[in-house]
């Protein structure tokens, strides 16, 4: 119950979040001529002094400018990498106990004593075996996935500074 309600809350802040940014950094004075005078954004930028490329303010300015929020695309590949790196398991571990349960009950049945506790321990074993190479195997694509996703917004999210610089 609990991680339906937490999904479907990182799903509504994944599409809601890249709106209400914007907005809320229009409220504060960043807009996409700079900051306005006499604004918020005006009196810390007046604190500043000389704004360092990549702090707070200069990101709060480029996403205002119309750049790309660059901590939203790495926290959504890496949910999204999570949710499917949780699902693989469970997908993998169903088959793999059927399949263990018919191998490990046609063993001992077909052969004798020795068999049936070698069966048990193959049945036994079976699970567990694919179970770790299925969590194994959805860290990795999880991994890849949230790199995937992040290396293509920071190729854009380069550009877009480029292009607007």
């Amino acid at each position: 119950m609990w991680a339906v309600l937490a999904a479907g809350g990182a799903v509504l802040a994944a599409f809601t979040f890249p709106v209400v940014a914007p907005l809320a950094l229009v409220v504060v004075g960043f807009s996409a001529a700079g900051p306005v005078a006499g604004s918020i954004a005006a009196g810390i930028q007046a604190c500043i002094g000389n704004v360092a490329a990549g702090s707070l303010f200069a990101v709060c300015q480029s996403v205002a400018m119309g750049g790309a929020i660059p901590w939203l695309w790495t926290a959504t590949a890496t949910a999204f990498g999570t949710v499917v790196g949780g699902a693989i398991p469970w997908l993998w571990t169903a088959p793999a106990t059927a399949f263990s349960t018919v191998v490990g009950g046609a063993i001992p049945w077909l052969w004798t004593a020795p068999a049936a506790a070698s069966g048990t321990a193959v049945g036994g074993a079976i699970p567990w075996l694919w179970t770790a190479t299925a969590t194994a195997f959805s860290t990795a694509v999880g991994g890849a996935i949230s790199w995937l996703w992040t290396a293509p917004a920071t190729a854009f999210k380069i550009a877009v500074g480029v292009l607007l610089a």
